[in-house]
């Protein structure tokens, strides 16, 4: 009898192990998925090495939502510099990975789009383990796998630039990555306006997902200010390190004689690292458009959450570019 009871133990944890190997493994969203398996190459990154989202929190839903399947559209408005494209660098070694289909990275121009894939995503392909095997080199003879093209089993990466109509046209694609949008030129040739011909790609497709990214630049040509009329103008806030009241980092209250920023409702200053070391939080600024319609979710990043180096030089030097930019008519961030 016992013999019995030890067998059917035995071919119990048999059958287990054998449903293992079969079993599908978790699905993980965009951060957890980054967090686990991206290495950040030394061709892009100021710390090469593995992708920590803790280090720049604001991150974490970003990501989260381009890997959630009920968000169709994310727009981002951002400071230059903030880590975002490299967010959608994780986003594609995610799909490569997880979720395999068409994908359209676009940049501003051809040029641009070439350099994207010998600095950005190649070197993340060979750095990163997760993604060995799952790609192929691209070869000068081989159609399926070029600079601007990368063909892997379920799907490929068309790298597209927004000064060429003919790399935002073809084949659909269920993911359109926009990148830098504002730096667009207003017309693909004689195509009309890129940003549009980049989501036309996806219309097949009843699950797509179109994220546009980018730093405002003219007030009334912004495709990103355009984008953001019709989102959630979603604003990252964290506590005060005195009185815990959420809020939002702003310049006018930032006191550049020692680099501090005053709080909202105990008006107590402090350092920018007490301030980034709050648990912050997302929060919606216009859950409606201008139409009463659902807005999209969207982001705005301003670089005063820029996390490295000395947070008097970053928020100095920020200022300046801010001050510039202003003097010129664009777009604050």
């Amino acid at each position: 009898m016992e013999s019995d009871v030890a067998q059917l133990k035995t071919t119990s944890a048999i059958a287990d192990e054998a449903w293992s190997l079969w079993r599908p493994p978790p699905r993980l969203t965009l951060s957890e998925w980054a967090d686990r398996y991206r290495i950040l190459s030394s061709e892009s990154s100021a710390e090469p090495g593995q992708w920590i989202t803790a280090k720049a929190p604001y991150e974490r839903e970003i990501m989260d939502a381009i890997s959630n399947s009920e968000v169709p559209r994310i727009a981002i408005q951002k400071a230059s510099q903030m880590g975002i494209t490299d967010c959608l660098l994780n986003a594609i070694g995610y799909l490569i990975d997880q979720d395999p289909c068409p994908i359209l990275m676009v940049q501003p121009t051809i040029e641009l789009s070439e350099c994207f894939s010998t600095d950005r995503f190649r070197p993340m392909i060979r750095d990163t383990p997760r993604l060995h095997g799952l790609v192929a080199e691209p070869r000068a003879r081989d159609s399926q796998n070029t600079l601007r093209r990368t063909s892997f089993k379920g799907g490929f990466l068309a790298l597209g630039g927004a000064n060429s109509a003919a790399s935002l046209s073809g084949r659909s694609v269920r993911i359109a990555f926009l990148d830098e949008a504002d730096r667009y030129p207003l017309s693909a040739g004689t195509e009309g306006n890129p940003v549009a011909l980049a989501i036309a790609r996806t219309t097949a497709f009843w699950n797509r997902k179109i994220v546009i990214a980018s730093s405002p630049s003219i007030r009334g040509t912004s495709h990103i200010e355009r984008e953001m009329e019709h989102s959630t103008q979603e604003h990252w806030y964290l506590p005060c390190p005195g009185c815990d009241l959420m809020q939002i980092l702003e310049w006018n209250r930032i006191r550049f004689a020692d680099y501090t920023h005053r709080c909202l409702q105990c008006n107590e200053h402090a350092p920018k690292y007490r301030w980034l070391a709050g648990k912050g939080q997302w929060r919606v600024h216009q859950p409606q458009d201008k139409l009463g319609e659902r807005s999209r979710p969207a982001a705005f990043i301003s670089r005063v959450f820029i996390i490295p180096g000395s947070a008097g030089r970053s928020w100095e030097s920020s200022t300046r570019v801010r001050t510039k930019r202003s003097r010129q008519g664009t777009l604050s961030r």
